[in-house]
Formats: structure tokens, sequence, C-alpha cells
């Protein structure tokens, strides 16, 4: 079979022609298409990029944003599609520190949650860098996750 023919994700037949918007997966009409939506729906950089714009669009919090945007990042992580992951991921880090900040200025409680997801999304952005070559931004973003109270080390308050 040729390189460039691909087969259809939902039944197998050969010469799937009808390709998804994000190019990862085609189909030999309509009906597998529709079949298979359910399940690459989850996986389709297409939906999943209109889905943070439309939860900016409507002013999803920081927190909403900054999980979609870190579902994206994966997504395109998982397809080796590494510059693309790490422009999500350097934006997941600034939600999270907007937020974190937020958090510790309105004198919140579960200031230590959000400074645990700042050095949860600055430690994937280290393991992004990692994979691109980007040896010292990658110690950097490391460096600082590991430095980042966590909810294990972050003491109460006094009363």
């Amino acid at each position: 079979m040729d390189e460039d023919q691909q087969s259809c994700a939902s039944c197998g037949k050969p010469n799937a022609t009808l390709a998804c918007k994000c190019r990862r997966v085609s189909y030999c009409d309509t009906f597998c298409q529709g079949s298979d939506w359910a399940l690459h729906k989850v996986a389709c950089t297409v939906h999943s990029s209109a889905a943070l714009e439309k939860l900016k669009a409507e002013g999803g919090s920081n927190d909403q944003i900054a999980d979609a945007t870190q579902n994206l990042a994966d997504l395109f992580a998982a397809q080796g599609r590494l510059g693309e992951a790490v422009r999500y991921c350097v934006e997941t880090v600034e939600l999270r520190r907007r937020a974190a900040a937020a958090a510790v200025a309105g004198g919140a409680e579960g200031g230590a949650g959000e400074d645990a997801k700042v050095a949860a999304a600055l430690h994937k952005l280290g393991v992004m860098y990692e994979r691109e070559g980007f040896f010292r931004d990658a110690l950097e973003a490391l460096e600082e996750s590991l430095v980042r109270p966590s909810p294990d080390n972050h003491p109460e308050p006094k009363t």
C-alpha cells in the first residue's frame, strides 16, 4: 500500500480519503466519520483549539482556560508537534502564575494549591523544552518547579 494512503479510522478500509481537519485521521465516508467522532474529538487538536477559543471568548475562568490550554499542549506533544506543545505550555504557566498571584493578593485559602498547579505546569514545560533540545530553558523551568511551594511543604497560616 502507498504510504500516502490511509485506512479508515472507523472501519479500517483502505484508501480513506475523507480527512479530519487535524489531518491525524481519515475516513471512507461521512457515516464512519460520524461514528468515530466521539472517540476522535478528545484527541483532535482542531476541536480542542476551537473549544479553547470559545472558552476564552465566553469568559471562562483562568483555571478552566489553563486546563484547556494544558490539554492542547499534551495533545500536540503526543503528536510530536513539540513547538506547538511548548507554546501552549508557556501559556499554561502564565495562566497558572496569574491565578496563584490572584490567590495570594486576595488572601484566599488554597494558595498552596495554586502554587502546586504552577509547579506542575513548569515541570511539563521543562520536559517539553528538554524534548526540543532547549536544555538551558528546561533546566530553568524544572528548577523553578522544584522550589515552588507545594501543599506538602506549604505551612498553614497560624490563627
